[in-house]
């Protein structure tokens, strides 16, 4: 009896074999590699993108590199300070240098200086529409006292110039707001928390009102220039 039944699951096994998969398998097969497949080209996706990512990085730092090079090589204040500017080998990056004369020491600098230093960054984009975003690059570097020559008709390279901070009150309103506040709601603001004299706010709106009824006029009057 067990030879028999032996046989006959032998025969069921040969026979399923013979007659292929069934259609639930094929379609579980296909879902499998689908899947084995997508995951493959994302992850190809991402690897070309970081390629990309790094070759702009590296021509980025390379723009970086070389106006650092001139300004080193010239030790002359540019006149194009904070100005975004393309460069001139590769179009594709926009470049930017920026000049601030910090304190070593203490908060306040020396008559002659001397306790200061002159930070030199240069800040390079990629604008270029056609190609991957990147991260802004920044290559600093420091000067000496004196180690910049002050551009014609100045005293001295790079002056120091005082740091203007936002007052608190104005960082209130604007997130209050949730955005960036007009003069009327400034004015306003000031007016109702004592900061601003009522007087200064009834001229104000008074020449405001002057304005507008000066150009309902010239409206009306088609003769007007």
């Amino acid at each position: 009896m067990k030879v028999e039944k032996i046989k006959h699951v032998d025969k069921l096994r040969i026979a399923t074999l013979a007659n292929g998969f069934t259609l639930v398998e094929v379609m579980a097969s296909m879902a499998i590699i689908a899947i084995i497949l997508v995951g493959m080209l994302l992850a190809y996706q991402r690897t070309i993108d970081g390629v990309i990512v790094q070759n702009l990085r590296e021509r980025g730092y390379a723009v970086a590199q070389r106006h650092m090079e001139e300004l080193l090589a010239s030790i002359q204040e540019p006149n194009n300070i904070n100005l975004p500017l393309m460069d001139d080998i590769d179009p594709a990056f926009n470049w930017q240098l920026d000049l601030k004369r910090k304190t070593l020491e203490t908060a306040v600098p020396e008559s002659d200086l001397s306790n200061t230093i002159i930070q030199a960054k240069v800040t390079v984009k990629c604008e270029s529409a056609d190609m991957k975003e990147m991260r802004p690059i920044e290559l600093v570097r420091y000067f000496g006292t004196h180690g910049l020559k002050p551009i014609a008709g100045h005293a001295v390279a790079v002056p120091i110039t005082p740091e203007y901070s936002e007052p608190d009150w104005y960082q209130d309103l604007r997130q209050k707001l949730g955005r960036e506040p007009t003069i009327e709601e400034t004015l306003k603001y000031l007016v109702e928390s004592g900061e601003v004299p009522p007087e200064l706010k009834e001229e104000l709106d008074f020449l405001k009102q002057a304005e507008q009824e000066e150009a309902e006029e010239e409206e009306l009057d088609p003769c007007s220039v």
